[in-house]
């Protein structure tokens, strides 16, 4: 259920190693200045010894796909671990709870931030129902007269910080695929370079990795032309490829579609949908579009193409080579014909 994908990993690995040198650094600090219990000493110390071995285990299999879960328990265990035992809302380690809810939605998906989410707002609420059963560490005089404000500020700051972190993903993905579409389509009618489409599949892929939505797709479609001995004396092959994308780019329906140039014969299309079978159709009309209103003469093409959703689990120059295996399958059944790489599987 809780996933970590290769372009997540980075952040966990730099997070995982942040948390626990601040974890240590503030137990050094309370222990030096803060004139504790010793309990809560030894306390903090089993605070940091969980974030340390989530860090060695991080540090040692960075590529495990659960990575980003074992992150979010580890430093939601500490901190809840600690501020339990020093007062409950009252603790000082309380003020670090509400950023808990924003990591999760930066490393994971949805559904599962908020389902957390909850369970530290059930969390926290049990610690003030609780309280007179749990022992308290802490030092600190406290009023309890403050308690229902305390928890309520807890709990909606929890919410609060939810909303913002969904909100401020959500938006930053859908504006970075637009700026980065309109950064690079807008290239006085030429194609966009190999590089820059290669930058822009990446980005798309990590957006859709983390969105959680079952119903968002991203198609990557390779378009080869065909052209004869006669056509190539008449017309530069970028003249040809700027015709089939010209031709691609009259079908298309969503400012975040983009189209790149791989090679002298050969197209890469970006595409972003919600319908399984939308791939597909596209696939056709680019076809006879080409075909019927082309400038040049009997140019036919071969197209090749694969659909991941969310769940994607690799790479894009796998799912670029994956995509050249249902494009040779294509040139196999003659000009003019598409294969999608799922149905080679079945």
């Amino acid at each position: 259920m809780f996933s970590t994908n290769k372009y997540t990993a980075g952040l966990v690995r730099k997070t995982a190693i942040i948390a626990t040198t601040l974890g240590m650094v503030g137990a050094l600090t309370m222990y030096v200045f803060g004139n504790q219990a010793a309990e809560l000493s030894w306390i903090a110390l089993a605070g940091n010894i969980i974030l340390l071995t989530m860090l060695c285990f991080i540090l040692c299999c960075p590529n495990y796909k659960h990575n980003a879960f074992i992150l979010i328990f580890s430093i939601s265990f500490a901190i809840l671990f600690m501020a339990i035992f020093s007062g409950g809302v009252y603790s000082r380690m309380s003020v670090l709870i509400p950023i808990l809810p924003i990591m999760m939605c930066l490393l994971l998906q949805k559904r599962q931030a908020i389902v957390l989410t909850a369970i530290l707002v059930t969390t926290c609420l049990s610690m003030t129902i609780f309280r007179d059963s749990i022992p308290n560490f802490s030092n600190l005089e406290v009023g309890e007269q403050e308690l229902f404000v305390k928890t309520l500020w807890l709990v909606m700051a929890q919410i609060l910080a939810l909303f913002f972190a969904l909100a401020f993903v959500d938006i930053n993905s859908k504006l970075t695929i637009k700026l980065e579409a309109s950064g690079t389509s807008e290239m006085q009618g030429k194609l966009i370079d190999k590089s820059a489409i290669f930058k822009y599949a990446e980005l798309s892929l990590l957006k859709i990795a983390n969105s959680g939505h079952s119903d968002r797709l991203i198609t990557f479609m390779l378009v080869e032309s065909n052209t004869s001995a006669e056509q190539q004396t008449l017309f530069s092959n970028e003249a040809i490829l700027k015709h089939i994308g010209k031709a691609i780019q009259r079908l298309s329906k969503s400012e975040t579609d983009l189209i790149g140039e791989l090679t002298e014969h050969r197209l890469l299309v970006c595409l972003h949908h919600s319908r399984s079978n939308q791939a597909s159709d596209r696939a056709n009309q680019i076809i006879d579009t080409i075909r019927r209103k082309a400038p040049i003469p009997d140019l036919t093409v071969n197209i090749g193409y694969i659909s991941v959703d969310h769940k994607v689990s690799v790479d894009f120059s796998s799912l670029l080579s994956i995509t050249e295996i249902a494009l040779n399958k294509a040139k196999e059944q003659g000009v003019n014909t598409f294969v999608d790489y799922a149905k080679i599987k079945k």
